[in-house]
């Protein structure tokens, strides 16, 4: 039996750039290194021309050599206009509907409709595969169950569908409903696509690719499964550290995790690509001395003071708060306290990994990496 790390064949990474924009570094093209991985999803037409056609070829070398359109079932111009820049036909191409199903939260983007309607009709399918030059098409889901896995099912039943995009949101991602989808793609002998949230916590996604692995390793461990990172939150466009933040909670930092997790056969590093900061591994109180900084995307740990094994923290949260926490640290073990948050910290694998718990009762957590 062949070792994890032994794997010729496992998942790939892609980036999608459907919100970047220019003014999101002061030279956004060279800035796309940071992206490097296996390859990237492109809608042109939402970053509004904003890139020039030999920019966006730039744009999409840097980021790998795959190269999948999006287009809105409205909007059909991403493969006539990609496919000459890359000289080639685009790896894949997706065609989606607007929809959601009642009841159950979905990104912001996304309108009221029937479950199962982004994903495209028989119809649909024949005649957008036209357009695409023939080609099978990618259809995109919000779900796995009822009036969307009917959708599905029938879609992966069509020769004239390539693989299903899962645009689950964080809070459905981490379920038996994900698994179940990405299965049922894979015994169709179809592409599966799982978007990932650029701006979730980078353990996050660790758990949700263990998850994965553990009860459906033969479809993680798969050149046809792809983890695309997407940024569509709230002011995408505008915000460059959901885009860049090195440490967490970002683009950059989720690329970077998902390609340095056991099994990734993918692109490896290559000059300008962003990963993340080393972080030792043999870590203790000794970690946590004055001056030190830990970081969680904006929020930031910085060590006050420390005597023994007594420690003063500051907790900056990036936007405006702050709070110092006093306590004690053992090894690997941390507790500090105040007025508003009780926390408790282990040192794991070169990461502090917290449980807050409010003042009010709310309990969340926080991984915190080193900061350089």
């Amino acid at each position: 039996m062949l070792s994890l790390a032994s794997r010729a064949d496992a998942y790939l990474v892609l980036v999608d750039l459907n919100t970047y924009r220019p003014k999101l570094a002061a030279n956004a093209v060279a800035a796309s290194r940071k992206f490097s991985c296996d390859g990237s999803f492109v809608f042109p037409f939402n970053s509004f021309g904003e890139f020039t056609p030999l920019q966006w070829r730039q744009i999409l070398s840097n980021c790998g050599r795959r190269v999948v359109t999006e287009s809105h079932y409205d909007n059909l111009h991403s493969y006539p206009y990609v496919a000459p820049l890359i000289r080639r036909n685009p790896d894949d191409a997706m065609v989606y509907m607007e929809s959601r199903e009642p009841g159950v939260k979905l990104p912001a983007h996304t309108r009221n409709g029937e479950p199962g309607g982004t994903v495209l009709k028989p119809q649909q399918i024949r005649e957008y595969s036209r357009i695409h030059g023939g080609m099978p098409l990618l259809v995109l889901t919000a779900a796995y169950r009822g009036g969307w896995k009917n959708a599905v099912d029938r879609a992966l039943g069509d020769p004239k569908v390539a693989g299903v995009v899962m645009e689950f949101v964080p809070e459905n991602q981490k379920t038996a409903m994900l698994a179940d989808c990405i299965k049922a793609i894979h015994a169709a002998r179809k592409r599966a696509y799982v978007f990932i949230f650029g701006g979730s916590p980078i353990h996050e996604t660790e758990e949700l690719v263990a998850y994965l692995r553990e009860r459906i390793p033969t479809e993680i461990d798969s050149s046809r499964t792809f983890f695309v990172v997407v940024n569509y939150g709230k002011n995408a466009r505008d915000d460059a550290e959901k885009w860049f933040n090195p440490y967490d909670c970002s683009v950059v930092a989720n690329i970077a995790t998902l390609k340095s997790l056991p099994g990734y056969r993918g692109r490896k590093s290559r000059r300008g690509q962003q990963t993340l900061p080393a972080a030792p591994q043999n870590v203790s109180s000794t970690t946590l001395e004055v001056g030190a900084r830990w970081q969680n995307g904006a929020s930031r740990l910085t060590v006050l003071s420390k005597r023994r094994n007594e420690v003063v923290v500051l907790f900056d949260s990036g936007k405006g708060f702050q709070m110092r926490l006093g306590g004690t640290v053992s090894g690997k073990e941390v507790t500090l306290t105040n007025g508003l948050a009780h926390v408790t910290g282990q040192f794991e694998g070169g990461l502090l990994k917290c449980r807050w718990t409010q003042k009010n009762g709310t309990n969340y957590t926080m991984t915190f990496r080193p900061s350089r």
